[in-house]
């Protein structure tokens, strides 16, 4: 991975470091502007085109051998059709382009040539960083955005008065933590290799850059990243040790490690059971909340909005609108993400993408384990580096919520162009494992054929259901705005028609969809006939008894039926019910519905008390 001097000052001035130099520099410059979102996306396209043309004129047949062309196609394939299933077309267009811009930058990252290139690219993520660690600490408004500890409050107070303040935009200091913690491993690799080949001056910048972002990322205060960052750093370091006692006793590194696999495997499943029913509350501890929700109760309610859209996705960019109308039952844009990446992906690309993704992530770890033997620094700090985003993406979306999408493709680039050559023939996959990938995708398939024949006229009734709530969000939510109109208003305006034979479409191929139900069920709640509501959410609550867009909105339903004692059992798991039924109260009496008004507040004194 490193060169000699020489080697290096020969490199410079090479045909190879050119094309390499000037593809990541098109790419990143593209990358860039879709980004900033300059209205310049044909040019920026362009500038990627052409980064790509130039690796195809560079490497030629090779950049067949670059890995992993299946998933990425099908998760550009599935971001796509996000698009094409979309209420907000361009927002969700906006987005396809920085996924597109993203993988193509993984292709122009992973066919870089000369180690020089590599080194630079490396170091563009350091440099990145730390100039995302300054900005956060010296440009954070600490006194409107306190951190979630006062001593590191108080020293971001002291930085707001000891540097000029610009007034610009800082983004959440989850994001800024995510920059960090993908930087810190190329800064550490950088300073490691810098020392083993005695170069000072690089060695002191790549540990003060270190520094810094180990600061930054502490002051973020980001329980996410700092948890990723602990447990990866103990795993790592639980395994080495576990490698060399096994090679001093005799036995090999990997038995040491599937040992030390196996030990926390079952130092987890004793936890499991010593914390027993105090486990929930533990882990709500120490993964926090979001605006007042237990993470693991949003994953649960993220979950149960990703099931109404599981086949296609609701689109790219689109979760805020569709997680507060549909599943909040709210119209307040309450949370802007769903705080775990894989449901993220799931929601906004439906199963082709969470499929894709997760395809993705195997086939890089199969893909990095094959090639072990060639291991180095880049390459052991780029595995480190996307190891911490994917552990870090189970509580927060981070990189594929935000127009800086592209960083999140980074570090797989680079894994890839440190184990390069590839040497496709040299490293053909062996034909047991070969025989056992095909073994493995035939059982797969035997088992949704399997799962198809048994649940037939259930998921194409989920199918169906899945099509209307598309045409549902896509008649209703252009319309619904903060404060007026309302959802409950824009329903009894418009036409839903074509959402509504839908769902009775798929009641009429399952009459226990929950999906139809609960949509039918809140048009009909909206609409005020409240028999017809009643009845449908009934059934949707029979099929599913812990959704919480269900439970409010047969709660509700009950209320306006003068069932009060059935309502108080369901409305007393909705924590806003009390202060939306204090509102209703008022809108019921404008509407000369007193008896109605009443119910609200019968209903609110019994939950205030």
């Amino acid at each position: 991975m490193t060169d000699s001097p020489a080697t290096t000052t020969r490199a410079l001035f090479s045909p190879a470091f050119f094309f390499d130099l000037t593809a990541l520099a098109l790419a990143a410059v593209g990358n860039a502007m879709l980004a900033a979102r300059l209205n310049l996306a044909p040019v920026a396209l362009a500038c990627i085109a052409v980064a790509l043309v130039l690796r195809v004129v560079q490497q030629r047949e090779r950049m067949m051998s670059i890995p992993f062309f299946l998933p990425w196609l099908l998760f550009l394939v599935s971001a796509w059709i996000g698009v094409s299933v979309s209420f907000e077309p361009v927002s969700s267009g906006l987005k396809f382009n920085l996924i597109l811009g993203g993988i193509a930058l993984y292709y122009v990252i992973a066919a870089t040539e000369t180690a020089v290139a590599k080194k630079m690219v490396a170091w563009g993520l350091v440099l990145l960083g730390a100039a995302v660690a300054i900005f956060f600490v010296t440009q954070t408004d600490f006194a409107a955005e306190p951190l979630k500890v006062e001593l590191f409050n108080q020293i971001g107070l002291r930085l707001n008065r000891l540097a000029p303040q610009f007034g610009f935009y800082t983004p959440h200091a989850n994001l800024m933590a995510g920059i960090l913690l993908l930087s810190l491993p190329y800064a550490l690799g950088l300073a490691y290799d810098a020392l083993r080949h005695k170069r000072k001056l690089e060695m002191l910048l790549a540990a003060l850059c270190a520094l810094l972002l180990a600061f930054g990322l502490v002051m973020t205060t980001s329980r996410g990243a700092l948890l990723a960052l602990a447990l990866l750093t103990a795993l790592a370091a639980f395994w080495y040790a576990a490698a060399k006692l096994a090679k001093r006793i005799g036995y090999s590194s990997t038995l040491g490690v599937a040992a030390a696999l196996n030990l926390v495997l079952l130092m987890l499943l004793l936890f499991a059971v010593i914390a027993g029913k105090n486990i929930g509350g533990l882990l709500n501890s120490a993964l926090g909340s979001v605006n007042g929700i237990p993470r693991p109760l949003l994953f649960q309610q993220v979950f149960q909005l990703t099931q109404d859209y599981s086949f296609t996705g609701a689109g790219l960019d689109t979760f805020s609108p569709h997680f507060s109308t549909y599943e909040l039952l709210i119209n307040v844009p309450l949370i802007a993400h769903g705080h775990n990446l894989y449901l993220q992906v799931w929601y906004e690309q439906g199963i082709l993408g969470f499929i894709a993704f997760i395809w993705l992530i195997a086939a890089y770890s199969l893909w990095t384990l094959r090639r072990r033997g060639r291991m180095n620094w880049l390459g052991l700090v780029s595995v480190a580096a996307t190891t911490l985003m994917l552990m870090h993406g189970f509580v927060d979306v981070l990189f594929y919520f935000s127009r800086v999408i592209s960083l999140m493709f980074i570090p797989l680039g680079l894994t890839v162009c440190a184990l390069q050559p590839f040497e496709p023939t040299a490293e053909k996959i062996s034909r047991r494992m070969a025989l056992g990938g095909a073994a493995a995708a035939a059982m797969v398939l035997v088992l949704a054929g399997l799962l198809y024949l048994a649940r037939r006229d259930a998921i194409h009734a989920q199918w169906t259901a899945n099509l209307g709530a598309l045409k549902q969000a896509q008649i209703e939510l252009p319309k619904i705005a903060v404060p007026h109109p309302t959802p409950g208003q824009v329903r009894r305006e418009l036409d839903t028609s074509d959402a509504e034979k839908l769902y009775q479409a798929a009641l009429a191929q399952d009459a226990t969809n929950r999906l139809a139900h609960a949509r039918l069920g809140i048009l009909a709640l909206d609409r005020f006939d409240f028999p017809l509501a009643v009845q449908h959410l009934e059934a949707a609550y029979r099929a599913d008894k812990n959704n919480r867009a269900v439970i409010k909105a047969l709660g509700y339903a009950y209320v306006w039926t003068n069932k009060l004692d059935a309502a108080e059992t369901l409305l007393q798991q909705i924590p806003e019910a009390e202060i939306e039924l204090g509102y209703t109260v008022f809108e019921w009496q404008k509407r000369g519905r007193d008896d109605l008004a009443g119910n609200a507040q019968k209903m609110a004194q019994r939950l205030r008390q």
